[in-house]
């Protein structure tokens, strides 16, 4: 109860940002991963309540990936505290990185001065500004 006490305290004084997308069935999915699929079962108008039932990928749009992932017998997502999802972050721009160009330990490296044990990295190169093109999933710059 403290661990969600002491987070509550700290989220009321902090600016939270938003970085998901939206879902839809048109969306651009990784060439390997089929479109979502959502289909209304019951609407508002007719039933009193709305419901849809959902079909997707589990690495549909913007997501978490757990360990398991990459790890085999590793965490799996539902095994992730959501406390440890939450905290000060530090936003490295490396937007002058190009498609398909790695990112690299150098490129970190000016920036670990700002960074303190716990915090979340968030790794910019405005590449959201593909997010609509065909060629978003595939050419990205990666670690």
């Amino acid at each position: 109860m403290m661990e969600k006490d002491n987070t509550l305290n700290w989220l009321m004084n902090r600016e939270i940002i938003d970085l998901t997308h939206n879902l839809d069935g048109n969306m651009k999915t990784y060439p390997t991963v089929s479109k979502p699929i959502f289909k209304i079962l019951h609407n508002t108008s007719i039933d009193g309540f709305q419901d849809t039932e959902m079909c997707l990928n589990s690495h549909t749009g913007t997501h978490i990936d757990a360990p398991l992932h990459m790890v085999q017998r590793g965490s799996g997502i539902s095994e992730i505290p959501i406390s440890s999802l939450i905290g000060r972050s530090v936003i490295i721009n490396l937007s002058y990185k190009k498609r398909k160009e790695e990112i690299t330990k150098e490129d970190l490296i000016p920036f670990q001065k700002m960074i303190e044990e716990n915090d979340m990295i968030v790794l910019y190169t405005g590449w959201t500004k593909y997010y609509n093109e065909d060629f978003y999933s595939t050419n990205y710059p990666y670690l």
